[in-house]
């Protein structure tokens, strides 16, 4: 597929864009076929524990079956004791006017029961920069230091926030994998919203006709399993060495109420979930920093 992209802040700057929608054949022909052993390895390569998302994407169905073998390895740490998942159940839904605020005096509150030490990882610049203008000022009176993507390099900003535990970090796409921070620096993983594409992507949406022209649920078989891959990756921030522990808070309510959630839930390594209103949530939250311990109450 092709498309024109227009800069917004600038209408003389013009992009042509072109873009297979399906890599999966082109792959089987030229690499697999060629080649007598392909090694995928990833943290993230499983929806729902099962590889069928990712062989349909990038053409392992088209291999034969004698000579695809997958092997999926549990996480060498105990997330039981050394994570805790936490879903207010009360707060606005994303699409709703409210959300933003609710999401916001949320964040803050967790903020202040972690003392900092946080990843707050958005889906949109808008709303990144809406909580971090909104938040900062209460934040640095909390002794906490409200760091911000774009502000500076993303080295640099990685660097300030290991060297300052006191320090929040509010990023987007970019912060979401690859980044390794072990240890005290951070303990609180934030995700306001579930990270689902924007819709009107052109890539997204000509991926979703194509899969529906075929009589499938472009929903359930591309956007859902992409936004879970991408959801372990932002929870994958959190616990990186045998003896870090800390928070995930989702604010995006729809984990719990939807059916698809469980996609979700059942990708992750069985963190203990705290689900609820937010009171009791962000107590469950406060006792699990409180804890020497590391073990979370309800």
């Amino acid at each position: 597929m092709r498309w024109i992209e227009i800069d917004a802040s600038n209408e003389r700057i013009v992009r042509l864009a072109r873009c297979p929608l399906d890599v999966g054949k082109p792959l089987a022909e030229a690499l697999y076929g060629n080649l007598k052993t392909v090694v995928l390895t990833s943290a993230t390569l499983t929806v729902n524990r099962k590889f069928d998302y990712l062989s349909r994407r990038i053409g392992l169905d088209h291999v034969s079956q004698g000579r695809l073998e997958t092997l999926r390895l549990e996480s060498p740490f105990d997330f039981d004791t050394q994570a805790l998942l936490c879903v207010p159940t009360d707060i606005c839904a994303p699409n709703e006017d409210g959300f933003l605020a609710q999401s916001e005096s949320l964040i803050l509150r967790a903020l202040l029961n972690s003392r900092g030490h946080a990843f707050v990882l958005f889906t949109s610049y808008f709303a990144m920069n809406r909580a971090h203008a909104h938040l900062k000022k209460e934040l640095r009176a909390a002794g906490i230091t409200a760091l911000k993507q774009g502000e500076a390099a993303r080295t640099q900003l990685l660097d300030q926030f290991r060297s300052d535990a006191s320090s929040v970090l509010f990023g987007t796409d970019s912060f979401w994998e690859g980044v390794d921070v072990m240890g005290e620096a951070l303990q609180c993983v934030i995700l306001p919203r579930l990270p689902f594409r924007v819709p009107t992507e052109p890539i997204l949406q000509a991926r979703t006709e194509a899969i529906e022209a075929e009589g499938g649920n472009a929903f359930m078989e591309y956007s859902v399993p992409q936004a879970v891959i991408k959801f372990r990756q932002g929870f994958g921030r959190l616990i990186r060495h045998r003896s870090d522990r800390g928070v995930i808070l989702v604010l995006d309510q729809r984990i719990i109420s939807k059916r698809y959630g469980r996609m979700f839930l059942e990708s992750l390594p069985s963190p203990r979930l705290v689900k609820g209103p937010s009171r009791g949530v962000l107590a469950a939250l406060a006792k699990f920093f409180d804890d020497p311990q590391g073990e979370p109450h309800d």
